[in-house]
């Protein structure tokens, strides 16, 4: 994996974020770079990745920590583990709609009716979310102290966002 500090930030190069078969299926197209420098973009992105524009080092994605770099790399070529952080980032859409529509119809203007309405609308997004978390981590327990979930996984851990479940639960196991 080709990976250096310049000017403070670590660079990887993208193809370490494309898989073997994501190359295979790319083919030999005309736009075949920059639809394979898209694609791991898009994938650094959950890393916080960020496209490198300096000529010192063509086809660069720039991270804010050579850690981070690394755990990119490693998790984002793997298929499998590429596909449980697209659940749980579709997952974490869910939980965000139901707390912005918790927000916004519970306050004392508006009646009863929009207001039951809404909570079955939020209901409805919680249980879709829930359902995504629980095809990665099949035995999950998910509470509810405020607006957003806890993660109780069947390993004893507990966490409070997707973000850290990503982090800590997908990215660094082999």
């Amino acid at each position: 994996m080709d990976i250096k500090n310049i000017d403070g930030k670590w660079v990887v190069h993208f193809m370490s974020f494309i898989t073997a078969q994501e190359d295979k299926e790319e083919g030999y197209s005309l736009n075949r770079v920059s639809n394979l420098y898209s694609l791991a973009l898009y994938k650094a992105k959950s890393f916080n990745g960020k496209r490198f524009h300096k000529p010192s080092f063509g086809g660069g994605i720039a991270f804010p920590s050579e850690d981070i770099a690394l755990l990119a790399a490693k998790t984002l070529s793997n298929d499998v583990k590429w596909e449980q952080i697209e659940l749980l980032k579709e997952a974490q859409d869910k939980f965000e709609k139901a707390a912005k529509m918790w927000e916004r119809y519970n306050d004392m203007d508006n009646s009863k009716k929009v207001r039951d309405s809404s909570n079955k609308s939020r209901d409805n997004y919680l249980r879709k979310g829930e359902k995504l978390v629980q095809a990665v981590f099949p035995k999950t327990v998910i509470t509810y102290p405020g607006l957003y979930p806890n993660f109780l996984l069947e390993n004893g851990k507990e966490y409070y966002s997707i973000t850290a479940i990503i982090r800590q639960e997908i990215a660094l196991t082999d």
